[in-house]
């Protein structure tokens, strides 16, 4: 009895090595769904490799960085941050999106062995100390695009082959995401350009329309993590246009007193000419940054940072309600401010600040012109 015990035992074990080996390695396509902290807005892609028959079960991930870089921000900031990429344990990797509540779904890819192969083989040698770092960007190299890259490169899969949601601009896209969180979709709105309002030049910038695209180049999908555990942002009614159409409201109820008591309060203009021009001296310093869709921002018309440079010279002029050429020169930035919107979609409240300033130099310049007119030559 003792001895049958033993056989069947090792019978036992013989068939669990047998059914591990017999299953075939499985590459798939990992897509996590978005967070409610900015830098997870957009979701995430990572790729995994199970192999039963070496116990080995990994997720590729593109999106590993590090804040103790040098100059991490600044460099990030000119589109110039090293990302790496890495491999852990696929439970470690799920786990983090599971206590975030965050869903995460997955597509096996329809490669035979060989091809998978070949795909192990290339990423193995992507993540070697040497080729592991990368030069990040958010809408041509990141997460996403180096994923699908690796495998187009690798294998007969292609994933921009079919029209999905090309209809869009990037900015669109990422409205998508940042609907529920107008701050976040602010400050990105501020940042970006004319060519924020193209159509993506790579179709599968963000791990959703990877995620459709490689519909038809899998054979099974499973939901890993439902996402349920997510908690929705807390709606706001302090949203940038709210903010921004009290203040135009409130500074043209300023600037028709100004005009009606016949002395503008040039305080105001100081304190928005400061406000104005650091925000422009920020965006100025965006053109030398590597992002592609940073360079030409017509928002700049707006936070002109000329207005800071030589507001002192307006302040003089403004005191003495007298008529400036600068101010002129930056009334006429604003209207083509207000025409630019024909090309790009600017961050939400700004057209509402620019026209209550031209209303109130519009009314600063009928009211020091009827001053000179009214003033007896000598």
């Amino acid at each position: 009895m003792k001895h049958f015990k033993r056989i069947l035992l090792l019978l036992v074990v013989c068939f669990s090595v047998l059914l591990t080996s017999a299953q075939p390695p499985t590459v798939s396509l990992i897509t996590c769904g978005p967070g409610n902290d900015a830098y997870t807005l957009f979701g995430h892609t990572a790729i995994r490799i199970n192999q039963p028959a070496i116990g080995q079960d990994l997720c590729v991930n593109y999106g590993l960085f590090s804040f103790d870089q040098p100059n991490f921000m600044l460099r990030f900031i000119l589109g110039q941050p090293e990302y790496i990429v890495g491999a852990i344990p696929t439970e470690i990797f799920l786990e983090e999106y599971r206590q975030e509540g965050r869903w995460v779904r997955q597509q096996d890819l329809k490669l035979d062995s060989l091809q998978i192969q070949a795909l192990v083989d290339a990423i193995a040698v992507n993540c070697l100390p040497a080729n592991r770092e990368y030069r990040y960007n958010i809408f041509t190299a990141n997460c996403t695009t180096k994923a699908a890259d690796i495998i187009e490169q690798n294998t007969p899969l292609r994933f921009s082959t079919t029209d999905v949601q090309t209809d869009k601009t990037i900015r669109q896209h990422l409205h998508h995401y940042t609907a529920n969180h107008p701050w976040y979709q602010f400050g990105i709105d501020l940042l970006l350009g004319v060519k924020a309002d193209e159509k993506p030049q790579n179709p599968v910038f963000l791990p959703e329309l990877l995620y459709a695209q490689a519909a038809a180049q899998t054979y099974q999908e499973q939901q890993l993590i439902d996402g349920s555990g997510l908690s929705s942002a807390n709606a706001s009614i302090f949203t940038p246009r709210v903010l921004f159409g009290v203040l135009a409201l409130l500074l043209i109820v300023l600037s028709v007193r100004d005009y009606r008591c016949g002395q503008f309060c040039v305080g105001i203009d100081v304190c928005l000419w400061i406000i104005l021009g650091c925000v422009g001296l920020c965006l100025l310093f965006m053109v030398f940054s590597a992002h592609p869709t940073v360079s030409l921002n017509l928002q700049i018309l707006l936070f002109n940072p000329l207005i800071a440079v030589f507001g002192w010279k307006v302040y003089r002029q403004m005191k003495r309600q007298k008529p400036s050429l600068l101010l002129l020169i930056y009334g006429s930035c604003l209207v083509l401010f207000l025409i630019g919107r024909i090309w790009q979609v600017y961050a939400e409240g700004l057209m509402l600040i620019a026209v209550a300033l031209l209303v109130r130099y519009g009314l600063f310049f009928f009211l020091s012109n009827r001053k000179t007119a009214n003033t007896p030559k000598s």
